[in-house]
């Protein structure tokens, strides 16, 4: 998957290239496509690239405005493209990238288009003139992203270990974030290993200039939305419709797809939805099962084996 990070001098100062490259090295195990590199005047931004659906093909990341002197980082998948084109008010075109039909969004709706993307995403836009940061992390929390804001920087990547290459960053450990991991438990509020280094929560939007930053949550489920169907049989037949359009949202790769398959009521319906979906394309499903002959009460095939038969 790709990966990403920009860094600026709040205080205008002229950034370091040398700092630039320590911090795109670090992102070097995510991407085999390539990697970006811009430093400019105060900021510098990194991308390593990985071109995961067909739309970003020979896209090179980050993505500039020059209009609205805007860059933008991108890194996830935009799921419900066609009614996000019907938003602005056109056809869906299948040669733009998800990367360029956010920009456009952003620029025909601003922040208020946030709440209406489905997938799996996180992304930076920087106006460059107002020296303004937008960055956003989807509500599901499918992609990752963490930020260290101090006085003199604004910091943010996918990857802490390219914050760490920045000299203001202290290589230290978030004590109690290695003890939950030690002991397996889950965290309450979601938290970074390493010290002073926070991510961005679920459905949350950061927003930051030379003098301010602000935090907000711009995605929440509404608990009064119900659905109400005439049969259980119309539950059943709504669920799976719902299944298999989120199963083929999915299926969207320049790549061939499989699945992690343990026999549950999670991946057996997922798998047998893609494989369906895959073969009316002419494509096969391949599954995978990660068992230990060792371990026989933590063995699955006795349940996954059939699905495969079949």
């Amino acid at each position: 998957m790709s990966a990403f990070f920009i860094a600026i001098n709040r205080n205008l100062e002229h950034f370091e290239r040398s700092t630039a490259e320590l911090m795109l090295a670090e992102l070097d195990r995510f991407g085999s496509d390539g990697n970006e590199l811009v430093v400019q005047d105060n900021f510098a931004i990194g991308y390593q690239r990985m071109w995961t659906v067909p739309q970003e093909q020979g896209e090179r990341q980050p993505v500039y405005d020059q209009g609205r002197d805007i860059w933008l980082m991108f890194h996830g998948r935009i799921d419900n493209r066609q009614s996000l084109f019907s938003a602005l008010g056109t056809t869906e075109d299948d040669t733009l990238s998800d990367a360029r039909l956010l920009l456009a969004l952003y620029g025909a709706h601003g922040k208020a288009i946030f709440k209406e993307i489905i997938g799996p995403f996180v992304f930076v836009l920087f106006h460059v003139a107002e020296q303004k940061i937008v960055a956003a992390r989807d509500a599901m929390g499918g992609r990752y992203l963490v930020h260290r804001i101090s006085e003199q920087h604004i910091l943010i990547a996918t990857y802490e270990m390219a914050l760490v290459a920045h000299p203001s960053v202290a290589y230290r450990l978030n004590q109690e974030k290695q003890l939950r991991c030690l002991i397996g438990m889950v965290d309450d509020v979601p938290a970074s290993l390493i010290d002073e280094v926070m991510p961005l929560n679920p459905g949350q939007q950061l927003v930051a200039n030379r003098t301010r930053c602000e935090l907000k949550t711009f995605y929440l489920p509404d608990p009064a939305r119900r659905i109400k169907l005439a049969s259980n049989a119309a539950y059943a037949a709504e669920f799976r419709r719902l299944l298999e359009n989120a199963v083929c949202r999915r299926l969207r790769s320049i790549r061939p797809v499989g699945t992690m398959l343990s026999g549950g009521m999670d991946s057996v319906p997922i798998s047998i939805a893609a494989a369906q979906i895959l073969n009316q394309r002419g494509l096969q499903l391949q599954s995978f099962s990660w068992v230990f002959d060792e371990y026989p009460e933590a063995d699955e095939r006795a349940y996954s084996k059939p699905v495969c038969e079949k």
